[in-house]
Order: structure tokens, then C-alpha cells, then sequence
């Protein structure tokens, strides 16, 4: 049997939250990745005035509302972004939470989609959920470099048993029906009336920062094997 995919431990040194590790589920973490100063900055721009500007210790945090990448794609908050991921795999999938500089690094807030065989169901769970533009939403967020960002892509909410054909627009467009409970091995529907709340819990933050948001969940490591 195929084993789920390992996603990689969070790639910033700089952490604006407890560190992923000290906050981490009971599922088995992948091999940490060595962590390295971002590069590929230059080029990269934040778009309009700074939002807000706070101190972590002795790190200034600006926060802002987008950003123009080197590769001249513009990354807003709310947006879902294509992360890069090893070894030829499948992008990672997650929806930018905020933005924000931490000195000389440029930094946002992923939170995490997972592919069917990211799930404890592994390959097998093609055959439940044969669609593979099915994701699914989870609670789990970590801080990355903005340099880890390949391009914005489409993750659209869409409720069971409703059509996909307004939604489904390419290779870059995804939809999700349900929120992925790795603890508990399972899926939720999420409902229209979640979806609302969701929206309204990023617009109510007014400018994106979601610094106290979610604290004490596992990161957004994945099993190794399924159990």
C-alpha cells in the first residue's frame, strides 16, 4: 500500500507564534527540512502602505495587505497560493492568512488544504473521493518565507451536491466540501453557514493578522505511513 505523503516541517526560522514543534499533534512529523535564510528577495516588493507595525522581542513586525513576488504575481491575504513542495511532488495547497517583514524576512501565515493522499487514507482515498480537485480545509496553520510561494491558484468552497461547473476553471482550480480531522481520522462537511463565518472572521480582523488565531493545534505535518 502507498503511504501518505510527509509534509515538510514549516520553512522560517523566524516563528511570530509558538513554534510548530512545540505544538505539534500525535501525528508522526516528516524529516525536518534544513532551514536556510530565505533568498530570492530581490525583486519582491509589498504593495501599498503598511498596515500595522508591532515588536516581537527585538523584531519589528510590518504587516501589509499584498505583495508583488519576483515572479510578478501578486499574493493578497485571503488569497490560496501553490507552495512548493520536494522531490517533484504535487504543489502544497493553503489560503495566506496575513503578510508581514520580521526584519530581513518576508513572511506569511499558510493555512493548510490537504490532498486526498496527504489524508490518513492515503492513495486509497482516491476511491472515496475520485475527483482530484477535491481538497479538503483544516485548521492547521504555520509561518513560512513568502519565497516558497509558486503561484496563486483558485480553492473554492462549493456545498455538497451542488454543480462545480461555475467554479472549475483549469489546472489551477480547486474546491473543497469538507475539513480534514487528522486526529480523529476523519471528515467533517463544512456548511454554508461555516463557510460565512469564515469570511467574516478574516474581514473582522480588518487587516489580516491573525496572531493570536488558532494557537496550540498541531502543525501541518502529515503521517508517514497510515495506521
Amino acid at each position: 500500500k502507498k503511504a501518505a505523503r510527509g509534509r515538510p516541517q514549516p520553512r522560517c526560522d523566524y516563528q511570530s507564534t509558538p513554534s510548530s514543534s512545540s505544538r505539534r499533534g500525535s501525528e508522526t512529523a516528516a524529516p525536518e527540512e534544513k532551514r536556510t535564510k530565505q533568498k530570492g528577495t530581490r525583486g519582491m516588493k509589498w504593495v501599498g502602505a503598511p498596515l500595522k507595525e508591532t515588536m516581537q522581542g527585538t523584531t519589528k513586525l510590518t504587516y501589509y495587505r499584498s505583495a508583488n513576488l519576483t515572479s510578478g504575481t501578486t499574493v493578497s491575504v485571503g488569497d490560496c497560493v501553490f507552495l512548493r513542495a520536494p522531490n517533484g511532488q504535487d504543489p502544497y495547497l493553503a489560503r495566506v492568512l496575513c503578510l508581514w517583514q520580521a526584519g530581513d524576512q518576508n513572511m506569511f501565515r499558510a493555512e493548510w488544504f490537504y490532498r486526498v493522499e496527504d489524508t490518513f487514507l492515503g492513495a486509497a482515498g482516491k476511491r472515496k473521493f475520485p475527483n482530484p480537485r477535491e481538497v479538503f480545509m483544516s485548521d492547521f496553520t504555520d509561518d513560512n518565507f513568502l519565497t516558497t510561494v509558486e503561484d496563486t491558484c483558485s480553492i473554492a468552497y462549493v456545498p455538497v451536491g451542488e454543480s462545480l461547473m461555475a467554479v472549475m476553471h483549469g489546472k489551477h482550480s480547486f474546491f473543497y466540501q469538507r475539513k480534514y480531522l487528522p486526529k480523529a481520522r476523519s471528515f467533517i462537511k463544512v456548511t454554508e453557514q461555516d463557510e460565512r463565518d469564515r469570511i467574516a472572521d478574516l474581514k473582522n480582523t480588518s487587516i489580516g493578522l491573525k496572531s493570536e488565531a488558532k494557537q496550540g493545534l498541531a502543525g501541518p505535518t502529515l503521517p508517514r505511513s497510515r495506521r
